[in-house]
């Protein structure tokens, strides 16, 4: 007697390509997602021309013998299943194998671990480790070893996904005793393997809804109308293509006039042309180079205001009012200072020289005694100073403060405050011709 599912696998020899593929998917128990039902429809597509599949190694030629049952040897490696420690492992033995321990010790978390992974109407949910931040994006993962012939097959356990091995072991909680007392619990007998029809049938069908949709997809008539920008007898021929359209003056329309393989010739040149340009690259150039305009625009009141002509002429008349009041400077009470033999009194020279002795007469001064005094020595022969040579100093002093000089220093401050304002709108100019230019 064959068993069921062998017949399945012979049924299935007679099918599609593409149909044994499904069932050897749902027999391996590998998933189904978009990429593999686009593949099955290729293969549908395809048609005879597809390559069968082998589905031998799911047959189980004699119903009658039953193999040897499998054995529950360990559970170890557990990862983020409730609160459980790692590097823990329970190991079971052949009859009966009896966990105990107080509230609160992992047991309940172990049943739920094999609650997911075997046959069970209890609580098939297991959370993660709650106590540790980000664990619900940790894989749960556990490893469950069972015996088959007295070789261990240790089996990897993404908690969520059943596992085939492990769907004749049967799990009972609290929650599967409230689920069979209190609620409808038909009982009902399928024979091995004939679920299998059941998932085929289903796959299949969205494999066919996929190739349909293909179908009618390519079916649509197709509008060319949006290609021509008017009228002519091309348009008209594409607008009603059909089995009965003359190929013979379809390919004369197709040909080209001499002006018009011109006309493709010095679009293929300009096309080759852009080829060679580096777009991008332009492309941000131009944006660039339209920045640096855009600032120049907005400053160009500025810059206007700084080196317009009435400036320049402002600024030349403060350069005669300066000269004009150094020589005032140098000459005002200097004629008090003038003696016989010496020519250059009230000079710009001597001007700058008094200042000088002035800047270092300061740094000779105590800050309770100022240069000169009765005692001080001259600052360029170092001989003692006279008191005539002490007052001679200090009429010097005075005339360094006087109206002249307070006059010539605010001259200077305003005819450095117009050179800034200029050499900054000049070099604003320059920097931005230099930029957009290079």
């Amino acid at each position: 007697m064959l068993h069921a599912l062998t017949e399945i696998c012979q049924w299935a020899r007679q099918q599609p390509p593409w149909e044994q593929e499904t069932l050897r998917r749902i027999l391996a128990c590998d998933p189904f997602d978009d990429a593999d039902y686009a593949a099955l429809a290729e293969m549908l597509i395809e048609g005879k021309a597809a390559k069968s599949v082998d589905l031998s190694i799911f047959e189980t030629p004699d119903a009658t013998a039953i193999g040897p049952r499998p054995l529950l040897v360990s559970i170890s490696e557990i990862a983020n299943v409730n609160a459980l420690a790692d590097g823990q492992t329970i190991e079971f033995g052949p009859a009966l194998t009896a966990i105990f321990g107080c509230n609160g010790a992992g047991k309940s978390g172990y049943a739920r671990i094999f609650g997911s992974a075997c046959f069970s109407r209890g609580d098939r949910e297991v959370l993660p480790d709650i106590f540790e931040p980000g664990s619900e994006a940790v894989p749960q993962r556990a490893r469950i070893t069972i015996s088959c012939e007295g070789k261990p097959k240790p089996i990897e356990h993404a908690l969520g996904k059943p596992i085939a091995e492990l769907a004749g072991f049967y799990v009972f909680d609290s929650t599967c005793v409230a689920t069979h007392l209190s609620k409808a619990n038909t009982l009902s007998f399928t024979p091995a393997g004939l679920s299998t029809l059941q998932d085929l049938v289903k796959h299949t069908d969205k494999v066919r809804a996929l190739v349909n949709g293909q179908v009618e997809s390519a079916n649509r008539s197709h509008d060319f109308g949006a290609l021509f920008d008017a009228p002519t007898a091309v348009a008209e021929q594409i607008a009603t293509l059909s089995a009965k359209t003359d190929l013979v003056a379809l390919k004369e329309l197709s040909r080209l006039t001499a002006d018009e393989e011109v006309r493709v010739a010095e679009l293929e040149r300009e096309l080759a042309q852009l080829k060679l340009l580096d777009v991008r690259k332009a492309t941000r150039t131009l944006q660039t180079q339209i920045g640096l305009l855009d600032t120049l625009i907005a400053a160009l009141p500025t810059i206007d205001a700084g080196v317009a002509n009435e400036r320049l002429v402002e600024l030349k008349n403060l350069l005669d009012e300066r000269k004009t009041r150094r020589e005032a400077a140098d000459r005002a009470g200097a004629e008090q200072f003038a003696v016989d033999g010496l020519q250059a009194v009230g000079s710009g020279a001597w001007s700058e020289f008094i200042q000088a002795a002035r800047r270092l007469a300061d740094a000779e001064s105590a800050s309770s005694d100022l240069y000169p005094h009765g005692n001080s020595r001259c600052l360029l022969c170092q001989q003692t100073l006279s008191s005539d040579a002490v007052n001679l100093l200090h009429r010097l002093w005075d005339f360094l403060k006087g109206e002249a000089k307070r006059l010539l220093s605010e001259c200077d401050r305003r005819i450095s405050l117009r050179r800034t304002t200029f050499e900054s709108c000049t070099a604003m100019c320059a920097s931005r011709r230099v930029q957009c230019t290079g």
